[in-house]
Order: structure tokens, then sequence, then C-alpha cells
């Protein structure tokens, strides 16, 4: 049986990793400035995904960009 709840829903989950991306873009800077040598190309690629699914940012690799969900996320995160 469906029930309807009245509370609001719950935020999508966000990793530390995705929260660190969301960060530095709502701060203006580089959203992969704080990876450096093989992280660069192993799990940023799953977690520029992931952001993507979520609808928290368009574009790719260091050209991306928040949405206006991803910003609203980001600035619960700051």
């Amino acid at each position: 049986m469906n029930q309807i709840s009245n509370s609001p829903p719950k935020p999508l989950p966000c990793s530390p990793a995705m929260a660190r991306v969301l960060v530095n873009l709502y701060r203006g800077l580089p959203p992969w400035r704080h990876l450096f040598g093989r992280a660069m190309f192993g799990g940023s690629g799953q977690t520029e995904c992931a952001l993507r699914d979520r609808g928290w940012v368009t574009g790719r690799g260091n050209d991306l960009e928040l949405t206006v969900a991803g910003r609203e996320r980001a600035a619960d995160l700051v």
C-alpha cells in the first residue's frame, strides 16, 4: 500500500568527492583543483558522471558548470 507523506523529499546522496567538486565550483575554483596525478584520471570520471546524473553539473572535464540544482546543493554543503 502506498502511503503519501507530508515530509519533504530526502536529498540525493552526495559523496565526499562529489561535495568537493561542488564546493570548488561554487567558490569559483577549478572543479578538480584538489586532485593530482592518477586520481585525475581514475575516480574523477566516476564522480563527474554521478554529478551529471543527479543534474548538478553540465559540461565535461575542467569545463564543468553548476546547474541551479547544483548551486543549491553546494550552498547546503558550504
